[in-house]
């Protein structure tokens, strides 16, 4: 399988939560796990793909020119699916239950509530300056 894009964003998830394997070994391991049921076309392209001739747009013969100018927009931020993203990470937090029995563990969850609550409006600010 060519290379995925959608497995090495997995992949990052995945090294975030164990880390004593690093993202390479991740993704190695997700595409093992999908090979027999491979990511679509589309997945696999992830940012790069080209909606109009539906295809990776890496992998079609265009002019050196076209091709950065491509690739420059796929990788600029898109500030809708940065907003989405920090809506939905906010989501899935509020949704936690962690166990506060100790005032330890009510006092880091009260900091990593901050911390949060400090990205969270930085990624708002940022977004709203693409």
């Amino acid at each position: 399988m060519p290379s995925c894009e959608k497995c090495w964003e997995d992949s990052y998830a995945r090294w975030r939560e164990n880390p004593e394997k690093d993202r390479m070994e991740h993704y190695n391991d997700l595409l093992r796990e999908c090979a027999g049921n491979p990511c679509s076309p589309e997945e696999q392209a992830g940012q790069f793909w080209d909606e109009e001739n539906r295809c990776d747009f890496r992998l079609v013969k265009i002019n050196p020119t076209e091709r950065k100018e491509r690739e420059e927009a796929a990788l600029t931020p898109d500030r809708d699916k940065i907003l989405t993203w920090a809506k939905e990470l906010n989501q899935r937090l509020l949704d936690m239950h962690p166990d506060l029995s100790s005032d330890e563990a009510k006092r880091i969850m009260f900091d990593a509530e901050k911390a949060i609550d400090r990205v969270m409006a930085l990624v708002v600010i940022q977004a709203k300056e693409l």
